[in-house]
Formats: structure tokens, C-alpha cells, sequence
């Protein structure tokens, strides 16, 4: 058993009560100060040289304490407002997305119906009963130029029926299927268009050469054709209606028979941007 020396515990009882008094000390120091500061505040006593003591002491502390205090609100506040302007910003965000969204729809609706408007002329003007369609699929080689769109027999479309729109022909249809049809266009190594110059009158077949390209052919060196004169389709044939336009004269070669002109025509339908077109079902 191990004996502790006497005088070990008087030194840690000493050392206790050396704390302690301390302690009360600053506890009464603090309880004075009040008192007096009440005091003063009530204006009982006159500012004494203990008063300014307690003073001197203590606001230096109380200073410290306030500015510490002052500093870590500022700091929270400052924490939670970012986290506010955070979300605010994120919110912002997404709504300018959402808007992006929506004026990319409108504008879109808007390009659609000044389409449509264009469109739909068309057959008010040269009094043709037609069915709208859009085009939902291309199929384009070197000598085969097919493109698909979303009408077929059960909205009246058949094979051979004229395929248009207000700038002019783009085809024929070629297969019919319930809900969907197949369209050759004229630029299709396969197609041929009975034409007019509308100018002079002069006739030709325009054919397809592929690659967004037609040729009109049989057209008689003597004829009257120029650069720049618009071809339309002359009704022959039971498929285009009389009057449609096919393009405009690009080159003439002179040279390339001795009966005939070759002449390469323009087509007036830009193919590359087709995405609404008309089935004519009557020609009235």
C-alpha cells in the first residue's frame, strides 16, 4: 500500500484555494462593476477612480467581445446570403433555359406556319384539291433521288399522283402504302416532265440527272430559249397539271447534238429543305 506524505495534500489543498479565491475574486470584481455602472446609469454616483478603473479594465474585454460577436454575425449572415444568391442564381438558370426552350418553340411554330401560309396558297390560287403531308424520310443516291412522307392510301394517295408545293413540282408518287408513301423526285435519274418554256412556249422533257440536277431535252436548235427563262410543266402526261413550275435555265449547250439544245435547268424546289409538301388528288 502506497502512503502519501502529508505535506503533498497540503500543497494541493493550498493550490485549491488559491484558484478559488481567484475565481471569487473575479466574480466580486464582475458584481462590483455592475453595481457601480447601474449606478452611474442611474446617475447615483459620480464617476470615482474605482469606476474608472473597473472601466479601463474591462472595456478593453468588452470591445474584444463585441467585435468577435460583430464579426461572426457578419460572417454567418454573410454565409447564409451567399447560399441564398446561390440558389436564387441556380433558379435563374434553369428559368432561362426553360424560356430558351420556349422561344425555340414559338419560333419554330411561327417558321411552321409562315410554311403552311405559303403552302396553302397554292392550291387556293390554281384550284387543285390537295392532301398536306410531311416529309419523315430521304433516300438519295447518285441516280436515285426518294424521299418518304407521312400520307398513303388511307387519306386518299395513290400511285402517281403529282407531289408539289408553292415554289413548284418535286415529284411523283411512285408507291402508296396505307399510312406512308414513297416520292420520286424529278431530280431522279428515272423522272421525266413534259415542259414549257413559258417565254416562247417551246417543249421539252425535263429529265433528272441526279444529285439535285435536271436536264431539259428535246428542245430544237431554232427554238427561242435563254438563260434565266422559267420552264413550267406543259399537262401532258396525266400526272403534273399545266402551269406548275419546274425551274429556271441555268446553261444551254449548243453543241451537244446537232437537233437539239441540251439545257440544264435549276430546279425552283430546294430539296435540301423540304419538309412540308402537297399530294395533288384532283387537278379541277
Amino acid at each position: 500500500m502506497c502512503i502519501v506524505p502529508a505535506w503533498v495534500g497540503e500543497v494541493y489543498t493550498r493550490r485549491t484555494l488559491e484558484k478559488r479565491r481567484w475565481k471569487i475574486g473575479l466574480f466580486l470584481l464582475g458584481i462590483g462593476m455592475l453595481m457601480v455602472l447601474t449606478l452611474r446609469a442611474r446617475g447615483q454616483l459620480e464617476t470615482t477612480f474605482v469606476e474608472s478603473a473597473i472601466t479601463s479594465l474591462f472595456l478593453p474585454i468588452q470591445a474584444e467581445a463585441t467585435r468577435l460577436f460583430h464579426g461572426i454575425r457578419n460572417l454567418w449572415y454573410g454565409y447564409v446570403y451567399l447560399v441564398e444568391v446561390q440558389e436564387e442564381n441556380l433558379r435563374l438558370q434553369a428559368e432561362i433555359s426553360r424560356l430558351k426552350e420556349e422561344r425555340n418553340r414559338l419560333q419554330e411554330q411561327l417558321f411552321r406556319y409562315k410554311r403552311l401560309q405559303k403552302l396553302f396558297q397554292f392550291p387556293q390560287q390554281n384550284a387543285f384539291t390537295v392532301t398536306p403531308a410531311e416529309v419523315v424520310g430521304l433516300d438519295a443516291s447518285n441516280w436515285s433521288e426518294i424521299l418518304y412522307i407521312n400520307k398513303g392510301t388511307r387519306q386518299g394517295v395513290q400511285k402517281g399522283m403529282a407531289v408539289v408545293t408553292h415554289e413548284g413540282i418535286v415529284g411523283q408518287i411512285i408507291q402508296a402504302t396505307p399510312y406512308f408513301s414513297k416520292v420520286m423526285l424529278i431530280t431522279d435519274a428515272r423522272s421525266a416532265v413534259d415542259a414549257l418554256v413559258q417565254r416562247t412556249r417551246a417543249r421539252g422533257v425535263v429529265v433528272g440527272r441526279g444529285q439535285r440536277i435536271v436536264e431539259m431535252r428535246y428542245i430544237p436548235r431554232g427554238a427561242d430559249i435563254r438563260r434565266g427563262d422559267r420552264i413550267i410543266s406543259s399537262g401532258m402526261g396525266g400526272i403534273f397539271p399545266k402551269g406548275i413550275e419546274v425551274g429556271v435555265v441555268q446553261s444551254i449547250d449548243e453543241h451537244a447534238s446537232p437537233i437539239f439544245h441540251s439545257v440544264t435547268i435549276l430546279p425552283s424546289v430546294d430539296f435540301s429543305r423540304l419538309e412540308e409538301v402537297l399530294v395533288i388528288t384532283r387537278a379541277n
